[in-house]
């Protein structure tokens, strides 16, 4: 049901869902760069759902390379990509489903959301839609904590809006590079931060909050950009999953 209404969406409106648009010459301006590492260094990821996250990752990154974005041409993270298939090539990763760490087709494709939410958070875009993860699998050392996004096909999706025209830049090796080019170098600066912290039993919330200030120092907005409540896991708990655990009575349980 949800599928069919955001799908529907789409169609009844383009201009909230507008299809891609390769960016032309003239975006020599560098806004934003920046490179993280694919593979997670904690030590309890699995091999194989990590190798499955690098494929999905390289697959994924050339449909984000090159887009023209502004007002009016936001971004949508399924609208960009399209459904994940193993017909495409795509393989089993991460994924946190039902308490659980599980293998599941295209998983290991939020490292891209997070570092999208991320730059459009530090660059004063608006944020259109944004859901959080509701665990925290890998020890998060943003700040302010928190700072990530989460994708479901089609419908919980990341869609974010410059306000200015760029062109958005991603490659990925075994980095996952994002630049983001302007015309012209930004005016103004933006601080993240928190409110609402809270730690219960096992758990950990809080509101995303950006202040945005123009060049004189004057505060333009001072705003909300999420609002996040996550079970935190063990590291026991990170490394078990369906690949490990043995359990078969699980109705999240995933069989390669």
């Amino acid at each position: 049901m949800h599928q069919g209404r955001r799908l529907l969406r789409w169609w009844l409106q383009p201009s909230h869902y507008p299809r891609p648009r390769l960016a032309s010459g003239g975006f020599d301006q560098v806004l934003w760069r920046k490179s993280v590492s694919i593979e997670r260094g904690d030590g309890d990821a699995h091999p194989l759902l990590e190798a499955g996250k690098l494929t999905n990752l390289k697959l994924a990154a050339p449909y984000f390379d090159g887009l023209e974005l502004g007002p009016g041409q936001p971004l949508s993270f399924w609208r960009t990509l399209g459904q994940v298939t193993a017909r495409r090539g795509f393989r089993h990763g991460m994924e946190l489903k039902a308490g659980c760490i599980v293998p599941a087709l295209g998983g290991g494709l939020c490292l891209l959301s997070n570092e999208l939410f991320v730059l459009a958070a530090q660059l004063g875009w608006n944020i259109l839609e944004r859901y959080g993860h509701t665990m925290e699998a890998v020890p998060s050392f943003t700040r302010p904590w928190g700072l990530d996004a989460t994708i479901f096909w089609p419908y919980v999706d990341l869609r974010v809006e410059p306000p200015y025209p760029c062109r958005l830049e991603v490659k990925a090796t075994d980095e996952l590079s994002l630049i983001v080019r302007g015309h012209q170098p930004l005016s103004g600066r933006v601080e993240l931060y928190s409110r609402d912290d809270a730690v219960g039993d096992g758990w950990r919330s809080n509101t995303l909050m950006r202040r945005r200030f123009d060049g004189q120092g004057s505060l333009l907005a001072d705003e909300v950009i999420g609002h996040n409540r996550k079970r935190i896991l063990t590291s026991p708990a990170r490394r078990r999953n369906c690949l490990t655990c043995g359990e078969t009575g699980c109705k999240a349980r995933v069989q390669l």
